[in-house]
């Protein structure tokens, strides 16, 4: 199953704070738990931020929900 996800970091940036939002589609492993796919996630956004250590930076919003919509919010056709 398909994931939609949304992170929203910040971190310090010369004269103040960055924020970042990072957002995707994530199809988990088997038997992969919520905490499995949030470590994952901020693994990747750690890669995409070129930074040493995820202690660089702070989540400060994270979503996952099913990418696939419920039927009853499906446009008809």
């Amino acid at each position: 199953m398909q994931w939609h996800f949304i992170i929203t970091i910040v971190r310090p940036h010369r004269n103040g704070m960055a924020y970042g939002t990072f957002h995707g589609v994530f199809t988990p492993a088997p038997n992969t738990t919520r905490q499995d796919m949030y470590q994952d996630l901020v693994e990747y956004v750690r890669k995409q931020l070129d930074v040493a250590s995820i202690s660089d930076f702070n989540v400060v919003f994270f979503s996952a929900e099913p990418n696939e919509l419920p039927r009853h919010l499906k446009a008809a056709g």
